[in-house]
Formats: structure tokens, C-alpha cells, sequence
């Protein structure tokens, strides 16, 4: 019984074995595609129709104005709150969502604002 057992473990580890054995043939791809410089727009093939309405001096230096307001950081920075200008009084704003209330039965007031 044993002997039955250990023959036929032998037989499926050699086909195992065998079908392990096989090769495939994979097709070769060759590219020889030119490499652009990674540094340069040179070889951008976009659309290149764009004419700026600004100078470079201008680009520039709206960049560094917006750097200074903490709109755009690098390295490791995280941005600040960006502080909104409001025009309008909070007085306004609460006359404003009263009269949308009013004309918009859907929108119920719960109580979470008070004035």
C-alpha cells in the first residue's frame, strides 16, 4: 500500500518536473526610438500655437509675488490658509440667506444658524 503511494507521488513529481522543464518563446521587441533630453521642451510635439500675452519678466515675477503671499511653495512646505476678502457685511450675508429661505420652501431652517 505504501509502495503504491510512494510510486505514484514519484510519477506526478516527474511529470511536475517535466511540464516545469518547458521553454517558451517570447518575440523580441527592439525600439529604437531617439531619447529627448529630459531637461529640455525642445522636442515637445504639442500643441505649440500658444502666443503669451505676458513677458517672461512679467511670468516671473508673478510667480515670486504669488510665492511671497504663500500661494505657491516648494520642498517639504505645506501650504497656509488662503485668507478670502470679503465684499460683503455680515449684515448682507444674513439679510441674504433669510430671503433665500423664505423663497426656498426645501431648504428648512433647523435652527443650526441663528442670527
Amino acid at each position: 500500500m505504501n509502495a503504491t503511494k510512494f510510486v505514484v507521488a514519484a510519477i506526478f513529481a516527474a511529470a511536475s518536473v517535466t511540464s516545469m522543464a518547458a521553454t517558451v518563446e517570447m518575440p523580441s521587441v527592439t525600439i529604437s526610438a531617439a531619447m529627448p533630453s529630459i531637461g529640455s521642451g525642445d522636442s515637445y510635439t504639442g500643441y505649440t500655437g500658444f502666443v503669451s500675452t505676458k513677458s517672461r519678466a512679467e511670468v516671473v515675477q508673478e510667480l515670486r509675488d504669488a510665492q511671497r503671499r504663500g500661494e505657491i511653495v516648494t520642498g517639504d512646505a505645506y501650504p497656509g490658509p488662503l485668507v478670502a476678502q470679503s465684499v460683503k457685511t455680515r449684515a448682507e450675508v444674513i439679510s441674504e440667506l433669510k430671503t433665500y429661505r423664505l423663497t426656498h420652501s426645501a431648504v428648512s431652517d433647523d435652527g443650526a444658524i441663528t442670527f
